[in-house]
């Protein structure tokens, strides 16, 4: 009497989600600790086992599971749909293959790339809006590598850091003008020279400081009392805002908000849109590294190579610049060697053709 028996004819176990065996369990020679890689249920990405950067931003998750009767696989699949923008962060946003690629090396999907915040002061010369930055930095850090992509000094790895040009972010400082040099030719440009820069921050009106507007205001000494309708961060603002304090000289993001008007004024030439027409920070925060080619460099000198013998101009000041004139388009008293690298130095990019 009672119910009919269940009764389960034993076969050898396999991966079906089945208890194929009768003893209870489902699959278990495709679990831990039978098998501790590639388990049914194991955590898995459509990416793993591939070099960076992978799927990049487009990649997928999922788990193992059973692939045949003898075998798993990983069910994760790349997904196309994530595919956008490239921006330089780090990421490959358009899943070619390629992290933060640049216009002359746009990668397989050759409808994104880096487009770098530029302002054109020529018909072939397009300058960083913004002074130089790395793709991990935020409005409190400035992101961590080096700027070495094709040689370096004995025994200093080649980071092959990019160089970004965006607001908001803490700039790259404590960089040699070498390191600078082959971040912009990694980014389709160069470092530009201090004609170059000077012809940035006098924009056309052969202005003296890098405020806005070009029309008299630039050649004005900044108001840094009372109603502050020309500022910088240069010696005499108090960049944290706090009197009390007795700390008045810090590094700010780029394009910081609480600087009123300094900005090297590009509205109405070289067809600069009004997003593109204003070079930040031109004047202060960092004193910025420009090339000088010969004669004031020794002739052949190759300003990226590791033992380059070129030499650099610090240009606009930095936030310890207590002296207005001292971060004036025109001073050009600091002149230093490739090597050279301080916390209040970092430096911006020139291109020869529109890099956006």
């Amino acid at each position: 009497t009672g119910s009919k028996p269940d009764y389960c004819t034993a076969t050898v176990d396999t991966c079906d989600s089945k208890d194929n065996n009768c003893n209870g369990a489902v699959d278990e020679n495709f679990k831990p600790p039978v098998l501790n890689q590639g388990y049914v249920g194991q955590p898995c990405a459509s990416d793993d086992g591939l070099p960076p950067p992978g799927h990049g931003a487009c990649k997928g998750v999922g788990t193992y599971q059973c692939a045949t009767a003898s075998s798993t696989a990983c069910n994760a699949v790349k997904d196309n749909s994530k595919v956008s923008a490239e921006l330089c962060d780090n990421v490959d946003n358009d899943c070619d293959g390629v992290v933060d690629e640049s216009y002359q090396a746009k990668g397989t999907n050759a409808t994104y790339w880096v487009k770098p915040a530029v302002t054109r002061l020529a018909s072939n010369l397009w300058v960083y809006q913004y002074e130089a930055s790395r793709p991990g930095a935020t409005n409190v850090d400035p992101g961590s590598g080096n700027g070495y992509h094709t040689s370096a000094p004995t025994g200093v790895p080649l980071d092959q850091t990019q160089s970004c040009s965006v607001a908001g972010v803490v700039p790259w400082f404590n960089v040699t003008p070498v390191e600078a040099a082959q971040t912009c030719a990694a980014r389709g440009g160069r470092l530009c020279t201090t004609a170059d820069w000077q012809t940035a921050c006098h924009a056309t009106a052969n202005c003296k400081y890098g405020y806005n507007p070009r029309t008299g205001a630039c050649n004005q000494p900044g108001t840094y009392t009372g109603t502050a309708t020309r500022v910088c961060n240069i010696g005499p603002f108090d960049f944290d805002g706090n009197a009390s304090n007795g700390i008045t000289d810090g590094l700010l993001p780029t394009a910081s908000g609480a600087l009123a008007n300094c900005w090297a004024d590009w509205s109405g030439l070289q067809s600069n849109s009004a997003a593109q027409n204003n070079i930040r920070d031109i004047m202060g925060n960092l004193r910025e590294i420009t090339y000088n080619p010969p004669p004031i460099s020794p002739n052949g000198c190759n300003q990226s190579a590791s033992n380059s013998t070129c030499l650099f101009t610090l240009m606009g000041g930095a936030f310890n610049t207590q002296a207005e004139d001292g971060a004036s388009c025109d001073f050009t008293f600091f002149t230093v060697d490739a090597q050279y690298k301080l916390f209040d130095v970092g430096y911006r990019c020139c291109f020869d053709q529109n890099p956006s």
